[in-house]
Parts: C-alpha cells; structure tokens; sequence
C-alpha cells in the first residue's frame, strides 16, 4: 500500500539528494560525503522506497510531446526552473522544481507557484485539478501558499498550459487561504504529525533556495532596466524631498536603499485612531521611462502575521496606492539592521483588493522587522 510517509520520503529524495550525475562526479565527491551522513536515503537502500519510488515514477510520466515547444512567456504555462541551477545548500542538493506562471511583470520578472504531481501530499490550501484540468498529469496540485518571483531566464522550455480559471483560482486562494473553487477536488483535513505538513516545510525550502537566487537578478533590473535613477542620484533626490531622512545603513543598491530607508516623523501617515490595528510604513515609488514620478510613505494594514514559532507570514491591505500596480512592483523582504542584511519571500499582491500576503521560509528572530516597498513603473506622471 502506497502511504503518505512513502510519498513524503520520495519527495525528499527527488527535492534534496543528488542525481546519480552528482553523486558520481569527482567534484563534488565531499559534498555527496556530507550529505549520504545525514540523508537516510543515500546512506541505505530500502525495499520500500524502491517500491514507492517504481509507482511514483509511474505517476510522473506525461503525455506531452518529447520536444517541448517555447512559445513566449505567459500566465497558465508549466515550466521547469532551469537544472543548471541546481545547488548545494546545508549539505542537500537542491534540484530545480517545476512551477506554473501567474504573471509576468516589467522587465524580466515572473512570478509563479510551485506545483507536486502526487496528490498523496495536498492538503488544506492546495489547489488540486480534476483530470479535465491537468492534460498530460495523472495528478497535478498547485500551492497558492508557494509563490515566489523569478527571472525568466530561469525557466526552461513550457511542458503545459493550464485554463486561465485555474491561474485566477490560484491567485484568490493565496489572498483568501479558507476558499476552493467548486470544481476543485477536495483535500482530506490535516492529522497530528500529517506527513503533509513536513511536505511543506520542504516546499517552502525548496522555493526559497530558488528565490533567493532570483534576488540579486531582478534588483540588478531594478536599476539598469526601468528605474531611471542610478543609486547615487536616488539617495540625492531623497535628501532633497525629505529633510530628516536617514538610513538603518549605507545603501550599496537601489533594493538597500529603499528596503533601509527611514522617513522623518513628520513625513509619516497618521497613525490609526485602533490602538489593536497594526500598521506598518511602506515606500511608494513611481517613476517613468526618465525620471522619478513621485516618492511617499503609504500605510498599510497588517491584518495577520503567523504565531512563532511557525515561519513569518503576513498579510494586509495598502489602501492609499493608485490602480493598476503589477505584483511584481510589490517587494517583500525581512530587514536585520545590525549584520546589514535583507531576507526574499514569497509574495502575492492583489490589486483590485489592495491586499498582499507575504510568506518567508522562518520565523523572525529578535531583531528582524518586515519592510515593504512598491516601484511603480508608469508612461504617465502619477495624478
């Protein structure tokens, strides 16, 4: 019988061990050492992860054509992040997942939401299609809770294409986590130590791995392909706009310079009459083909945050933002003052609500806050 704890084991190993290409190649022969002393997996060899592994392989195999086609980029396309990108981290290696494209953005942003062809493992909040919604998938299920911004020149050749329901399904159950749509199968309820929940906690590692490498890429288009000002020209125009300002460090890129930004209290939003609400001040930039638009602190409602020790979620609303802002104008990061460091997430952002939800791969330590900044990039002069 093919268990949950099967299916989380064959997860495991296809995520975070090497491939036989790996594990035979010289190189990286201490890495593999590493790495075979704490994965169960690679030290043994048990007849039922074999088993497991044999129906697994079974469920994998797709109708699509031997060579994929690759049609330009767009919502609804199943692609996988590129294999020369995978990686060692914390002695696991760290093989590329397959995700589905929700939205492309300015420049050469994506973002997208990581998918599992085993059903075994969806749970509460998974997205799982029925057959006629998942064409060349035995199983298919989407985790809205998983979405992460990219590079397209991360992703490989499209495998696949999902209805344009589906990618706005995906995109509502990560603003409202308790909704399904009627023709989405139902996942069983959660159990005490549920295999599932550990499956997730994989997941978000595995996303965050390729996350964060995507961070240094799209800060870099940040800077060279759109925002119309260089580093030193930004920190000028602050300067002249807002007496007072400062920042937590010395900015080395534009990301830095907006994520460390600190406004004077006189430039500040009024604080909410609510003393149960929590605020939070985040950065509006709106700049054109030339020159920046416009720079203001805006308000935003933080409606939930995850109770430690759980990994640092939250989400709210940003009220005071003009329409039509993309996803991939929103930036998400942890901010730690002290070693000078910011931290990627997985991120959502849904304009006709003015709601975003931000999912982070830990908890916060003690002095670790969340900062929020939009870069708006707009032809016309904001109103």
């Amino acid at each position: 019988m093919y268990t949950r704890k099967q299916a989380l084991a064959l997860a495991r190993q296809l995520r975070t061990c090497p491939p036989l290409s790996v594990k035979n190649d010289r190189k990286h022969e201490e890495q593999v050492r590493r790495h075979t002393a704490i994965c169960p997996f690679c030290a043994t060899a048990l007849r039922d992860d074999i088993d497991a592994l044999d129906i697994l392989s079974e469920k994998l195999k797709t109708a699509f054509a031997k060579n994929p086609i690759t049609p330009e980029m767009g919502p609804g396309q199943i692609r996988a992040i590129d294999p020369g990108l995978s990686c060692w981290r914390d002695n696991y290696f760290y093989n590329p997942p397959e995700v589905v494209v929700l939205e492309t953005g300015p420049g050469n942003m994506v973002q997208v939401a990581q998918i599992w062809t085993d059903n075994a493992l969806a749970g509460p909040g998974d997205l799982v299609l029925p057959e006629r919604m998942r064409k060349g998938f035995s199983e298919l299920f989407i985790e809205p809770w998983n979405i992460y911004t990219l590079n397209k020149s991360f992703l490989g050749a499209c495998t696949g294409t999902l209805d344009p329901a589906v990618i706005d399904s995906v995109l509502k159950m990560a603003d409202t986590p308790n909704w399904r749509p009627d023709w989405a199968l139902p996942p069983m309820p959660m159990k005490e130590n549920d295999p599932r929940i550990y499956f997730r906690e994989l997941e978000i590692e595995v996303g965050y791995t390729f996350a964060s490498m995507a961070v240094g890429t799209l800060v870099s288009g940040i800077e060279t392909a759109g925002f119309p000002l260089e580093l030193e020209s930004l920190i000028t125009r602050l300067k002249e706009k807002f007496s007072g300002i400062a920042w937590d460090w010395d900015p080395l890129n534009v990301e830095e310079c907006l994520a460390a930004l600190r406004l004077p209290s006189h430039v500040l939003p009024m604080a909410a009459a609510d003393r149960d609400q929590k605020m939070l001040t985040a950065v509006y930039v709106c700049v054109d083909d030339r020159d920046l638009v416009e720079i203001r602190p805006v308000q935003c409602r933080i409606d939930y945050t995850a109770p430690p020790p759980d990994p640092y979620s939250a989400s709210g609303v940003i009220e005071d933002l003009p329409d039509g802002i993309p996803a991939d104008a929103f930036q998400c990061r942890i901010k730690e003052s002290q070693n000078k460091r910011l931290s990627p997430c997985a991120w959502s952002w849904k304009d006709e609500e003015k709601r975003f939800v931000a999912v982070f791969d830990r908890p916060l330590s003690g002095d670790e806050t969340l900062v929020l900044f939009i870069v708006h990039h707009t032809d016309s002069p904001f109103p």
